[in-house]
């Protein structure tokens, strides 16, 4: 009985959760209300509350879902057994959309939180979680760059933390792109993420390496 009564308060939860993620995504982070969500779930405000302090705790726990999500495809590309540097690269990169791709409740928790959340204090211990895995993230991605300079896949005079940057900013705004709600451009993601991440990488290779040029679908043989 115990364990029956966990596993629907654990139900509960994540039912309010995906309410919130519903609301957030009709009004905005800023504009929703815990009686909104509450409503959403077919629950009171007081079972809302025995989950979750109040507005803001809830909304860091509905981040929480997609920091969890890019931590765990950031370190499964890490951790990829018998595997070159280059595509360890290439799945870390491509990861955190493939999932987004897979669930679409990461998808709308993506949307959430880059087209209906605002830097206000209700989010606040959010983004601060966020920007902590940010910096794990740009950690891991600067690991795998330097262990791809070093295997001769990429280009020894790159410039790290520019590449860095470079490559961050190209897949938060393909994502953000691809999420932006009533785009009038519709783009196959799923169809070219690929190519996409190839691209990116091609321009990174040393002109003068003896590495096979990177197309989709291939990865070069290490020597």
């Amino acid at each position: 009985m115990v364990r029956k009564s966990k596993q629907e308060a654990l139900k509960t939860r994540q039912d309010i959760l995906n309410a919130a993620i519903s609301v957030f995504l009709k009004k905005g982070v800023a504009k929703a209300t815990v009686h909104e969500i509450a409503d959403e779930a077919n629950l009171t405000r007081g079972a809302v509350y025995w989950h979750f302090d109040d507005k803001d705790d809830l909304v860091t726990a509905v981040f929480e879902e997609a920091i969890n999500v890019i931590i765990g495809v950031t370190e499964e590309a890490v951790q990829q057994p018998d595997t070159t540097s280059l595509e360890k690269l290439k799945v870390f990169l491509r990861g955190p959309i493939e999932q987004a791709i897979k669930s679409e409740n990461v998808r709308n928790i993506y949307t959430v939180l880059m087209h209906f959340c605002d830097h206000g204090d209700e989010a606040a211990n959010a983004y601060r979680l966020i920007f902590r895995a940010q910096g794990y993230y740009e950690k891991q991605l600067r690991h795998l760059l330097n262990q791809a300079i070093d295997d001769g896949y990429l280009r020894s005079d790159l410039d790290i933390e520019s590449t860095i940057f470079m490559l961050m900013a190209s897949m938060h705004g393909l994502t953000l792109r691809w999420l932006t709600p009533g785009q009038p451009i519709v783009f196959d993601l799923p169809a070219h993420l690929g190519k996409i991440t190839d691209n990116l990488l091609l321009g990174l290779q040393h002109p003068q390496s003896n590495v096979t040029p990177i197309t989709a679908g291939k990865i070069p043989t290490q020597a």
